[in-house]
């Protein structure tokens, strides 16, 4: 199956937990997965009526080694092929630290041009996901007024197809590989339902 062996040249690489460290290079990573991971450079805004703006609880900090590495993991993290793996592996909803940590990746050996163009990726994909949010109001019983900003990143899905373009070559993806990684679980994760409101 081509699954299993995506899942096989994926598992030869080292895990990310060795490119995270202590440095103030934070991504924030959303803990519940639906279609797409959510991962960003910043703090997506969140605010309540008793606390006020805050980083919202969903989101969990990921410190990294240095700029360089952060960068460019801020276009794995968001990747299909991050998705799939979590996928295989995981729950399919909760994305706790461990596969996180555990994604086998090879930060650190990236070669250089490869991780200039995977930092512009990144880039370039939170500035697309940046112009699709949407800032949503709601109500709480246990906090009042709620405000956050919500993300749409199946409007980012060619950015997110050239990341794992990139990816293919890095881990060895053959033609039909790669093309199972882009087109996985396709007609759900494009379709109107595809993402829920998130904070």
């Amino acid at each position: 199956m081509l699954g299993n062996s995506v899942l096989r040249r994926i598992a030869l690489k080292q895990p990310l937990a060795l490119a995270l460290g202590h440095s103030e290079r934070t991504l924030y990573i959303h803990r519940v997965i639906t279609m797409f991971i959510k991962c960003f450079d910043f703090i997506p805004f969140f605010s309540n009526e008793t606390d006020g703006i805050k980083k919202s609880e969903d989101y969990k900090p990921f410190n990294f080694t240095n700029d360089r590495i952060a960068r460019i993991a801020i276009a794995v993290l968001n990747s299909s092929t991050f998705f799939y793996w979590f996928i295989a592996l995981g729950d399919c909803f909760h994305c706790g630290k461990e596969y996180i940590h555990t994604f086998p990746i090879d930060l650190e050996k990236i070669p250089e041009e490869t991780g200039k163009t995977l930092s512009a990726l990144g880039t370039k994909l939170m500035i697309d996901m940046g112009k699709h949010k949407v800032r949503r109001v709601a109500q709480s019983e246990r906090s009042g007024r709620v405000e956050y900003d919500e993300f749409w990143p199946r409007h980012s899905k060619g950015i997110i197809d050239e990341i794992d373009t990139v990816l293919a070559r890095h881990y060895g993806f053959s033609g039909e590989e790669l093309d199972f990684i882009l087109n996985y679980d396709i007609k759900y994760r494009l379709g109107a339902n595809a993402d829920e409101d998130e904070e």
